[in-house]
């Protein structure tokens, strides 16, 4: 005796490994400001593992900008999102000044 079993196959490019929404967006808005060596270190310290749940690495990260076609990071001066420490290199003052700047709402900043 047989009994049959009826189950949905997953879509193309669907499993259970699949990098997380969260991460995709992550990598999407890094990618605007950090170089590929830059995100790793990000991600690894923010605590995010890849589908696999391995440790990030170069390879691993341009793979995944690759297959959602994010692209690599633009050069310096056509970045539309700067670092603290690059704002205040831009604006020849501490970081505590852009600290305070942000701190009064005078510069918009985004934390990650």
């Amino acid at each position: 005796m047989h009994t049959e079993l009826v189950l949905r196959k997953n879509q193309t490019g669907h499993h259970n490994r699949v990098n997380s929404r969260e991460v995709i967006d992550l990598v999407r808005e890094l990618a605007q400001v950090c170089d590929d060596a830059a995100m790793v270190g990000i991600l690894n310290r923010l605590g995010y593992r890849t589908g696999n749940e391995n440790t990030w690495n170069e390879k691993r990260l341009q793979h995944v900008r690759h297959t959602h076609g994010i692209p690599a990071c633009p050069p310096l001066e056509q970045r539309s999102w700067v670092t603290m420490s690059q704002a205040a290199e831009q604006f020849e003052v501490s970081l505590m000044v852009v600290r305070r700047l942000i701190a009064q709402k005078i510069l918009p900043a985004r934390r990650w």
